[in-house]
């Protein structure tokens, strides 16, 4: 740590206050009105919808990673589903304390996040450089940059400020070998944990790197005080952990794993040796603009103008994010090249480091690693050239990384799910089309709480499936579902026009007899309003170039971002649908015309009521009066 200013509680508020108003400034349409739906993204529903069941389970007495709410009637354990405790356990006081809603709830701590992350860059390059500005300024990139500000669908990601805490802690482990940094950076380990299981490996490795480079450099390889310390850290994070780890160890014992993909690293060629070409986007991005021509600017001043001592480990540390980034092999301007293959090559091949399968997550040790060479870097021009100049360049940066106005999504839902949401019997409902990577029938979940015979959690498990392999299941699905995961139901094509009453009335017995179900829904097209065709793409060179080169908060790649997102959910439901044609020829060969009163133009609904009624299932209450009788 720096001799320099020493903390006030001025500065503390004034940092809490800045780090608030720029979360403001930045998501000023969700701090309004929060209790709206942000994204058609199914992570952004998935993580809705983990709120949720944590609340539900709490206030029904069920085990958190045990659900019978999806994969009905077996039901399924979330041993692998990124529940994020750190958001989960917190909105559940919410709701139950404040009355908060579901949405509002993800709202705030998504924005929530945003403070948190901030204050806790801040406090790593505080103990770096003791200097208030730069840290500040270290903290609003951390915070603000766009990969982070990009997670408005990812909940259980968006908790960032545990990291940098975790570093603070090892290297104040380091200069003090101290017991009460011991105690700090086990609990900090132990919540990054319990945000997302992923954050201790990224902790591992970022702490790997910065406390190898300095014990290279002290020569304290041989210091057995740090490392009985260390260990002890390891230790008690370890134990902190174990009660959100254990279920997933022991689902491992039984199963050896769940919801295997197809492809060991996925999204290949999103991260490149020159910048970025993100999913959806419609085009590649250089990296000034990724992490701002202000912080290139601040990065190059610091590499020609700074050798502090302390600052060489966290250059490394951007090193090996940046390289890791990478992928398995080399991709240059979206030309794959296999021959020069990358580090994280190696990582399928080894256990833990395995379940890092997407190379954009290692983002967040190029950005920390950059974040601790900035702060480095504007104490150095506050020196240089003063306070009113480094005061500058944070404006500057603040307005650069802006992303665009987040729009809030109008969903027209059908009249069903207010009938179901006013139904208090507890039974199943069959939402198509089956796709295991479908939140939003989950999002819908919320508000009726009624079963699903399906579901998307983070890892699919063979025991989840077993209610969905029968012949009438598989019959049922998508003929192609554009989905990497393994030992899904296969397809079975059937001839519906020739199916005989024996079968169709066995079928019907299958669903609601033993599947409980009482309502079919099926999603023809979205319950949103998408554009009728994509946003141009960049064709020429000129606006290839400006894709490539345009700040981010002046970007028309990114401006155009939402509504490329919002088109590609869209064609991707409107396929979904078409291919399965099928399974709902069979729904109307067994159950007739959908009930015209409880759809609307994009869902088609069946009340299978009179036949549970038929078939002795139900009760005379759940019958609607102007319910028709089932036919023969």
């Amino acid at each position: 740590m720096n001799d320099g200013q020493k903390l006030t509680a001025t500065e503390l508020f004034l940092v809490l206050f800045g780090f608030a108003g720029l979360t403001a400034f930045y998501f000023w349409p969700m701090v309004m009105d929060p209790d709206q739906v942000w994204s058609v993204g199914r992570d952004f529903f998935q993580n809705s919808w983990n709120l949720w069941w944590v609340d539900h389970a709490q206030e029904t007495g069920q085990a958190y990673y045990e659900t019978d709410r999806l994969f009905s009637p077996t039901g399924t354990s979330l041993a692998f589903h990124t529940i994020s405790f750190s958001n989960s356990i917190p909105g559940a006081l919410l709701q139950q304390s404040l009355g908060l809603s579901v949405g509002t709830t993800h709202t705030v701590l998504f924005l929530s996040a945003f403070l948190m992350s901030g204050i806790g860059a801040w406090a790593l390059a505080r103990y770096l450089t003791a200097a208030p500005l730069a840290a500040f300024g270290a903290g609003l990139f951390f915070t603000f940059n766009p990969y982070h500000t990009a997670m408005i669908t990812q909940l259980n990601n968006v908790q960032f400020q545990w990291m940098p805490l975790v570093l603070l802690g090892l290297l104040w482990l380091y200069d003090s070998k101290s017991w009460k940094a011991v105690i700090f950076t086990a609990v900090m380990l132990a919540l990054s944990g319990y945000a997302d299981w992923y954050q201790p490996v990224f902790c591992a490795i970022a702490g790997g790197v910065l406390l190898v480079v300095r014990m290279w450099r002290d020569k304290r390889f041989g210091d057995i005080r740090f490392w009985v310390h260390l260990l002890v850290m390891g230790g008690l994070a370890g134990a902190m952990m174990f009660p959100g780890v254990r279920p997933l160890i022991d689902q491992m014992g039984q199963t050896g794993g769940g919801g295997e993909l197809e492809d060991p690293i996925r999204y290949i060629g999103e991260m490149q040796l020159t910048g970025m070409s993100p999913n959806g986007l419609g085009g590649h991005l250089f990296w000034p603009v990724i992490l701002g021509w202000t912080t290139m600017f601040i990065l190059l001043f610091t590499a020609f103008r700074v050798r502090e001592r302390g600052i060489g480990s966290f250059w490394w540390l951007l090193v090996v994010g940046f390289f890791l980034v990478q992928g398995p092999h080399l991709v240059f301007m979206n030309h794959s090249i296999e021959s020069i293959p990358m580090p994280m090559a190696i990582f399928p091949h080894i256990p833990v480091l395995d379940m890092v399968r997407v190379p954009h997550r290692f983002l967040i040790l190029l950005i920390l690693g950059i974040t601790g060479v900035i702060a480095y870097g504007l104490r150095e021009i506050q020196i240089q050239r003063g306070v009113v100049a480094t005061f500058m360049l944070l404006p500057l940066l603040a307005l650069e990384l802006q992303l665009p106005k987040p729009e809030a999504i109008s969903l027209r839902t059908a009249k069903v799910y207010e009938v179901m949401q006013d139904d208090p019997a507890d039974y199943a409902v069959l939402e198509m089309p089956i796709d295991y990577r479908d939140a939003y029938t989950m999002w819908l979940q919320t508000k009726h709480e009624k079963r699903l015979l399906a579901g998307y959690t983070s890892h699919i498990l063979p025991s989840a499936l077993e209610g969905l392999e029968s012949d009438l299941m598989r019959a049922l699905h998508p003929a192609q579902s554009d989905t990497d995961i393994l030992g899904l139901p296969e397809f079975l094509e059937v001839d519906v026009d020739n199916l005989s009453e024996t079968q169709l009335d066995q079928w019907r017995r299958e669903l609601v007899v033993e599947k409980e179900v009482l309502y079919v829904v099926f999603h023809g097209k979205t319950d949103f309003r998408a554009p009728s065709r994509a946003p141009k793409p960049a064709e020429t060179a000129r606006e290839k170039l400006m894709v490539a080169l345009m700040p981010f908060r002046l970007n028309p790649a990114v401006k155009n971002g939402h509504n490329m997102r919002m088109f590609g959910m869209k064609q991707f439901m409107d396929n979904l649908s078409k291919e399965s044609a099928q399974g709902r020829a069979i729904i109307e060969k067994m159950f007739g015309e959908p009930d015209k009163d409880l759809g609307n133009l994009a869902t088609e609904v069946w009340d299978l009521r009179p036949w549970a009624e038929q078939y002795g299932v139900a009760k005379p209450a759940l019958i609607s009066e102007d319910s028709e009788s089932a036919e023969e």
